[in-house]
């Protein structure tokens, strides 16, 4: 296992485990699981670091199967954008379409969308676990080389940062 397979293990994959386990965990997992998601998606499309395309949500339905492939772009913003700019679902774009509502649930296996309801269902352990076998089955994707301005984190003493020793703020990670 590469260092970047293990820091990826330790930084993600095990915390979204411990996370998974606490019953009120479930929007903190899908706060880790989508950004995961997306790097490996945009890699995997050709997108890279540029608009996400049509072909990004093939590969997100490829992977999931479901929703339905024209649903995928409604899940995406409603879930990835609500989530990860507000820490809430996404009720509308910014051009005012209105997006189904939205659910956290244990009650389906991955994701479901009810058309009665105009409702998605994710189940956020079942959608980060499908998110982590994705990645580790396919890790070089997720190294992204097309993200030349998002490469994978490392681990490195301040000294060997060149941050002074007395630096108050934060030193480990870049």
């Amino acid at each position: 296992m590469s260092e970047a397979q293990e820091n990826f293990r330790r930084w993600f994959v095990e915390p979204l485990q411990r996370l998974n386990c606490e019953p009120h965990g479930g929007f903190a997992v899908l706060m880790i699981a989508f950004p995961i998601l997306e790097r490996f998606l945009r890699e995997k499309s050709g997108v890279g670091e540029g608009a996400i395309s049509e072909v990004f949500y093939d590969e997100f339905h490829r992977i999931f199967g479901c929703p339905d492939r024209g649903l995928v772009p409604r899940l995406w913003h409603a879930y990835r954008n609500g989530l990860l700019h507000q820490a809430t679902f996404s009720k509308q774009n910014r051009r005012g379409t209105v997006m189904p509502n939205s659910f956290i649930t244990s009650s389906v296996a991955l994701i479901d969308y009810d058309s009665t309801k105009d409702a998605f269902f994710v189940n956020p352990k079942g959608f980060s676990e499908k998110v982590i076998h994705a990645v580790e089955n396919d890790f070089g994707v997720f190294g992204a080389a097309s993200s030349a301005s998002h490469p994978l984190s490392t681990v490195t003493s301040a000294a060997s940062a060149g941050v002074p020793y007395s630096s108050p703020g934060p030193t480990g990670v870049m």
